[in-house]
């Protein structure tokens, strides 16, 4: 099975090292879901065989140490169904800073916030976490100094939520509307009096330019993506002349974080950077709604199209802290006007909000 696409870069390390594992050229994000995509019919076995190559990339088929597997049969309970907790920290604290994080991140990834949550806080693992803690830090003290009005027209971001068709008549108050994800399945003419932007994901910019789904017909004002496309793509608008790329580097620097920004918290970070203010935020709650059953039907990630296995294999990994605490410090300076379902997810702690994920997940 061919695991992922090899850059020139990939394709040298390779031959250099033929029989390194794919595994060991992705980022841990990738690895994760490559590992455990099939994480709710995965046997015990395949588990702990997957889990082996996950902390042990280059070594793994030479462990066969029986305590460890002892050890590692716990995690899979852990994650799975019920485990002590203070057990598992045995076991986890034992770990390398480079394992500790893949151990949060696979908690995060079978949707064990609660359990994750103790872990980003737990003494052992603050080693892990304090570049990113300082960069918070940060991050609050500047947009503190920020000026709340802005020239730039009024702006709202449209988030994956269906529940958008309840606001209608909010919506279209604003000058422009940026757009995450869109398709060409969206109905822009509900919205006749104001412009519009795109934002595109990086899995979205790859889907179109590899004909898994159209974008909308209608010309933006603007596009910014998480990435430039690289090649010929589908509708002229989105040649990589006229896509501006992400970028948020004078708030936060991505390389002190741990967490990656939802699609909200980037574009939203981006346009303040560009001088927006006040940004209004649709169609987010924080993923407290399962996307199952509440997702907008233009949104790319979602296309019946490109739901074939393999080609377009969408997952998401949303680390809770890091995606809440930048939306509340922009709810408490001002500088975002979130709709009332994200509002009211806003006024929670982060305690509550874990606690709230945790349930409805």
């Amino acid at each position: 099975m061919k695991l992922i696409e090899r850059n020139f870069f990939q394709k040298i390390l390779l031959k250099i090292f033929p029989n390194s594992n794919n595994l060991f050229l992705v980022d841990d994000f990738k690895k994760i879901d490559l590992l455990f995509n099939e994480k709710k019919n995965m046997s015990k076995s395949n588990f702990l065989k997957n889990f082996i190559k996950l902390i042990h990339p280059i070594t793994y088929k030479l462990i066969f140490i029986k305590s460890l597997f002892n050890h590692y049969e716990k995690i899979y309970r852990f994650l799975v169904n019920e485990c002590d907790l203070d057990y598992i920290n045995t076991i986890v604290r034992k770990f390398n800073n480079k394992n500790k994080l893949r151990f949060y991140r696979l908690c995060i990834y079978f949707n064990k916030y609660m359990e994750a949550n103790f872990f980003r806080f737990e003494a052992s693992f603050s080693e892990l976490f304090k570049k990113e803690d300082e960069e918070i830090k940060k991050f609050r003290k500047k947009i503190s100094l920020f000026n709340t009005i802005s020239k730039k027209p009024s702006i709202a971001v449209i988030g994956p939520l269906n529940d958008i068709s309840k606001y209608h008549d909010e919506i279209n108050k604003f000058d422009q509307l940026i757009f995450i994800n869109p398709s060409l399945k969206y109905n822009f003419k509900i919205h006749n009096s104001s412009e519009f932007a795109y934002y595109f994901r990086s899995p979205s910019i790859e889907a179109i330019q590899n004909n898994y789904f159209s974008p909308p017909e209608e010309k933006p004002i603007f596009i910014i993506s998480e990435k430039i496309p690289d090649k010929k793509i589908n509708k002229s608008y989105l040649s990589k002349k006229n896509v501006i790329k992400e970028d948020y580097s004078e708030l936060i620097k991505d390389y002190n974080l741990i967490g990656k920004f939802n699609a909200i918290q980037s574009i939203t970070l981006h346009l303040i950077q560009m001088g927006y203010r006040n940004i209004a935020i649709y169609g987010c709650d924080l993923f407290l709604t399962p996307r199952s059953l509440n997702k907008r039907k233009d949104y790319a990630p979602y296309q019946k199209k490109i739901q074939i296995k393999g080609e377009y294999d969408i997952f998401v990994c949303h680390e809770p802290y890091l995606n809440f605490i930048i939306l509340k410090i922009l709810f408490e300076n001002q500088l975002i006007k979130p709709y009332k379902n994200l509002k009211r997810v806003l006024n929670l702690s982060y305690e509550e909000y874990i606690y709230e994920l945790s349930k409805n997940i």
